[in-house]
């Protein structure tokens, strides 16, 4: 669940022509705003029933039956609790009157398509994992049928995230639409990038037949590539609200992947260097 790096250098050349402001300045749509409203209930609505098993076994169960090198003790789940909450609070704010121009017309219209994409993923990774087979005996091609899917979708609501922290630098909302649409997003995509990796390690290990030695050296490059995410993330997003709710998802991961029922000495060493 670590991947990865914001796209650093292909930012920087497509600023060098996009110096101009990009946002759509306009007020949000009612089609818009409602389509958020729809989106947000139900990702509360898939993750509160698979919280209750109501989807299958929940995601501690899997973790716990499936535990990777890289993955963190279980209180790093908490950080959903925050995001879901400020993305709460924003799609709340978003349905509140916005005058053309103002920062929450320019970062509403900015974000509002990618939230819908990453929240779309979320939603179908609920679907696929709670089919992760649960017994012992499960074989390698029963677990790769879940797991390769589940990376694929988290890698893409990764994907969503990075495209809605670059619109929202580019549309410069500034004022409110910092700590409102700015945090909660950079504080998802980074936490997808953590997740990502996680996905992707469960994978490797699945295909290596469950052999610590053959997956250490994948969990440490996917620790490692965490650690690299974050600085960059903090980099390209720079010192705002972007750029530290993205680190510091990160940071949280990493720190949390130390307490990790199956962290070896040298993935916790790369995850505190991280």
């Amino acid at each position: 669940s670590f991947n990865c790096d914001p796209p650093t250098r292909i930012q920087q050349n497509m600023g060098a022509n996009n110096s101009k402001d990009l946002s759509n300045d306009s007020p949000p749509s009612l089609a818009m705003r409602a389509t958020l409203v729809l989106g947000y209930a139900g990702l509360i609505a898939v993750n509160t029933m698979s919280g209750m098993g109501k989807l299958g076994p929940d995601n501690a169960a899997i973790s716990g039956r499936w535990p990777t090198l890289v993955t963190p003790a279980g209180y790093a789940f908490a950080i959903w609790g925050p995001i879901f909450l400020m993305q709460g609070g924003a799609v709340v704010w978003s349905l509140l009157p916005a005058k053309a121009g103002s920062p929450k017309a320019k970062a509403i219209n900015a974000v509002a398509p990618a939230w819908l994409a990453m929240w779309a993923f979320e939603n179908a990774w609920q679907f696929v994992f709670v089919n992760a087979p649960m017994s012992a005996d499960a074989s390698m091609a029963e677990q790769l049928r879940i797991f390769v899917p589940s990376a694929a979708l988290l890698v893409g609501g990764y994907t969503s995230g990075l495209v809605a922290c670059r619109r929202l630098r580019d549309a410069r909302a500034g004022g409110a639409a910092g700590p409102m649409i700015e945090l909660p997003t950079a504080l998802n995509a980074g936490w997808l990038s953590a997740a990502s990796c996680i996905g992707l390690c469960l994978t490797i290990e699945s295909a290596s037949g469950g052999h610590a030695q053959a997956s250490s050296i994948p969990a440490m490059a996917l620790a490692s590539a965490a650690g690299v995410g974050g600085l960059l993330g903090l980099q390209s997003w720079g010192g705002g609200w972007l750029g530290l709710g993205y680190a510091g998802a990160v940071t949280w991961a990493l720190q949390a992947v130390r307490s990790g029922p199956a962290a070896p000495p040298e993935v916790k060493t790369l995850a505190f260097a991280g």
